[in-house]
């Protein structure tokens, strides 16, 4: 049952069991960073989380002085809808999360597994909606826009989602989010929602969501927000999500940010292994591409470690 006191805001996130422990580091990270665990209420749609994986992560969200709450809802309305590169069905149950929280909440976090909050989650309490459906931040690529004939700056990034759900409902946009999938020409939920909302979202600042895009597109950005909040986003970030396929519980990471994930997958008891520089260097000869990845990481973890310091 979901039950949410006054004065909280829900953070909800969905994961299998393939992702269900990284979820639980992207919720550990959160509490830590937060000045009153109390006004977190967390909840997980489960996609087939094993039992024995539903008690641990229970058990370490007690021990951090929060709890959680596991949501079954019926997975085959999301039967057939297509899927891409990493992705399972369990990408689409945040499309659940409005009809879920109808009348339960206004606001609702959504977070995606592969992300690490170092801000304080409770900032976003008070954003104040003007009609929008949701509040994100941009989606950082040249190219995901695409399909959907919105222009770059309207495309929102899916895996940082704080929707408002009066207005979801009442807009409809879960209607036309399965409409969009009907085109052959749409493979992702990410797309479908962005063509639903259609632009009418309201920007969140770019520390919301670090993506990988930030490094690529610094032109870009600086013409659209500005040097201090790139600078902001890249260098003292309050989510980082490690959108593309370097993901930071792979031995081989290419992404800056791998250790700091690494540091709340110890807090989480989640044990995962790191290759050292002389690993990355001797697995990035095998490919130009990866090469070119192990020198990236070593120039921006430089360019890191000058601003923290």
């Amino acid at each position: 049952m979901i039950r949410i006191e006054e004065g909280q805001l829900p953070v909800v996130g969905a994961a299998d069991e393939n992702y269900a422990l990284y979820l639980l580091v992207a919720f550990t990270s959160a509490l830590i960073n937060t000045k009153d665990k109390s006004k977190l209420a967390f909840f997980c749609i489960d996609g087939g989380i094993l039992p024995k994986t539903r008690t641990l992560i229970l058990k370490k969200m007690e021990e951090l002085g929060s709890s959680i709450t596991f949501i079954q809802v019926d997975g085959t309305q999301y039967d057939g809808y297509k899927v891409i590169k990493h992705l399972s069905k369990v990408a689409y149950y945040r499309l659940s999360i409005p009809e879920l929280f109808s009348g339960k909440a206004n606001k609702v976090l959504y977070l995606d597994c592969d992300l690490i909050v170092l801000g304080d989650l409770l900032d976003l309490l008070p954003v104040e909606f003007n009609r929008q459906p949701v509040a994100a931040i941009e989606d950082i690529s040249r190219h995901s826009h695409l399909h959907t004939n919105l222009q770059r700056e309207d495309y929102i990034n899916s895996g940082v989602l704080l929707i408002n759900i009066d207005e979801w409902n009442n807009q409809k946009i879960n209607s036309k989010v399965f409409s969009a999938l009907e085109n052959k020409s749409i493979d992702n939920d990410q797309c479908a929602i962005n063509i639903a909302v259609n632009g009418t979202w309201l920007r969140l600042p770019l520390v919301w969501n670090h993506q990988f895009g930030l490094y690529r597109n610094k032109k870009y950005l600086i013409k659209n927000y500005g040097k201090s909040e790139l600078n902001q986003a890249l260098f003292y970030p309050k989510i980082v999500h490690f959108i593309s396929s370097d993901k930071p519980w792979n031995k081989i990471c290419y992404h800056p940010w791998q250790d700091v994930y690494l540091k709340y997958a110890g807090i989480a008891g989640v044990s995962l292994e790191k290759a050292t520089f002389l690993e990355k260097l001797i697995a990035s000869t095998t490919s130009f591409r990866s090469f070119k990845n192990y020198l990236r990481l070593i120039m921006r973890s430089k360019q890191l470690k000058r601003f923290k310091n």
